[in-house]
């Protein structure tokens, strides 16, 4: 089922980035610009325009709290003659550097210089030097040209920005305005997922050029119809191309010929992008064709998290009575006289918990869950915890994941899936049962008891190549109704 509603809720709740945010953006930006254009910098300033996913349209709301947005913002220049590329990123980090206001704020990289705001926003400011073609050039049919400055070769790359802008624009016209929408969409799985990473100029590159084929073919049914059906197209299609094409593609720039938006792959990379989209694109055709709409719902989640259509599925919440049992506190007392062996059958009642996007590798290894806990998170340690073990409220609980018998090899993370269950956990909103978007490869995970019920946590190891190498025994944390003093 489609559920368009929902897709909308969802897009404009979850996945857009909020006007407040925008309008601080937009304020900055205002900022800069009077900066700069009344500053010492060494060469012409023509314009300013946006740049990348602001001016795309594209750009989402960081998926945690913890993340942060970025936005570029090209800066046009005249050229001047006694520089050299790399002066054109040098010496508008002196500008920076030189102001008392900005100068804690800027760093160097490549192409451009960043300022990194104190709350959650980085802005790339980025100097592109603008030629115009001589009324005899004109007359040959010379356009004006631009470039970027690599202050690492001291080279100019061609570009540009503008045109690749227009470009997009265009589509997202011709496709009933979808193909922004599912741009979002899909840079908000990338996000939400982080199975696999793709810089947001590529990714909208591809989409872009598949959307691009799909207008010019000729079909009797509208796939731009409404979000799920634009964004099931989009990834389809996508999956498509990407099957065909085991060998890594060179992407380019379609507005400029020679620009590789590819150089930050490699083949190991791409092969996990493709088998990634071909996972999720099974995953979103069963949801879009399930005619159960609770289970069409569960599917959709499965996707894109617990934040899609939060509260439209509503058996999680009673994962107690299922089992037989009048209330979660029965459940923690049925739990503590059973143990181990109880809760695991208890697991499979838990709906809610969304299965991990990865393929098993054909040789696992062992890998082992231990726990402490601790009164405030990053404290001192107050005692082992043991799996099953019944504790109170207000603990925090420090979770530490083992390969076989020692630490987990270079180049491999740890991803964390959290399940809570229980009428409280509910009501908060807090079932979860997805992976942690706030702890993306780290051998450890802290956690707060906050709920009575029966809770779990799992460990999963994933290689370089995406494959899932080993995953740990459920470590089950059951809280009752009293506080952490009184353990």
């Amino acid at each position: 089922m489609r559920h368009t509603q929902a897709f909308t809720t969802f897009l404009t709740a979850v996945v857009n980035l909020n006007e407040a945010r925008i309008t601080r953006l937009e304020g900055h930006v205002a900022a800069i610009e009077d900066f700069l254009s009344r500053s010492d910098y060494g060469a012409s300033i023509h314009s300013f325009s946006p740049q990348g996913s602001w001016a795309h349209k594209t750009i989402i709301r960081p998926v945690t709290s913890e993340d942060r947005f970025d936005a570029d913002l090209v800066m046009f220049v005249e050229p001047r003659a006694d520089w050299t590329p790399k002066q054109h990123v040098e010496d508008l980090y002196r500008v920076f550097r030189a102001s008392g206001l900005y100068k804690d704020k800027v760093s160097r990289n490549t192409r451009c210089v960043m300022l990194e705001y104190a709350k959650d926003f980085d802005l790339d400011v980025v100097p592109v030097v603008r030629r115009e073609p001589t009324d005899w050039e004109k007359l040959l049919g010379k356009e004006t040209t631009f470039a970027v400055c690599n202050r690492l070769t001291d080279e100019e790359e061609a570009t540009d920005p503008e045109a690749y802008t227009a470009w997009v624009g265009e589509l997202d016209d011709a496709t009933s305005g979808m193909l922004r929408q599912s741009t979002r969409l899909l840079k908000y799985l990338r996000d939400i997922k982080g199975t696999f990473s793709v810089k947001s100029i590529l990714l909208t590159t591809l989409v872009c050029q598949r959307a691009e084929e799909r207008l010019a073919i000729d079909s009797w049914n509208d796939p731009w119809a409404d979000l799920p059906t634009a964004f099931r197209t989009i990834l389809s299609d996508l999956d498509d191309w990407l099957q065909a094409r085991p060998i890594m593609p060179v992407v380019e720039n379609p507005k400029v010929p020679g620009e590789t938006f590819t150089r930050h792959w490699d083949q190991e990379k791409y092969e996990n992008f493709r088998n990634c989209i071909h996972r999720y694109r099974e995953w979103v055709d069963d949801a879009y064709n399930e005619a159960d709409e609770q289970k069409s719902l569960k599917k959709w989640r499965d996707v894109f998290g617990d934040e899609f259509a939060p509260g439209a599925v509503t058996e999680s919440a009673t994962v107690a009575k299922s089992a037989g049992f009048a209330d979660d506190r029965s459940l923690v007392l049925a739990a503590a006289q059973h143990g181990i062996d109880f809760l695991k059958r208890f697991m499979s009642r838990a709906t809610h918990v969304v299965p991990v996007p990865w393929r098993d590798a054909p040789r696992r290894i062992p890998v082992t869950v231990t726990a402490t806990l601790h009164h405030e998170e990053g404290g001192a340690e107050a005692g082992r915890l043991l799996n099953g073990q019944v504790i109170g409220r207000g603990w925090h609980i420090r979770f530490s994941a083992a390969v076989g018998m020692g630490g987990v090899p270079k180049g491999w993370r740890v991803r964390w899936r959290v399940t809570n269950t229980g009428a409280e956990a509910a009501a908060k909103k807090q079932l979860r049962g997805d992976l942690a978007k706030w702890n993306k490869g780290s051998t450890t995970h802290w956690e707060h008891t906050a709920y009575v019920g029966v809770h779990w946590v799992e460990a999963f190891v994933v290689d370089t190549k995406g494959w899932c190498i080993g995953r740990s025994e459920p470590f089950f944390v059951v809280i009752e109704d009293r506080q952490a003093s009184a353990a």
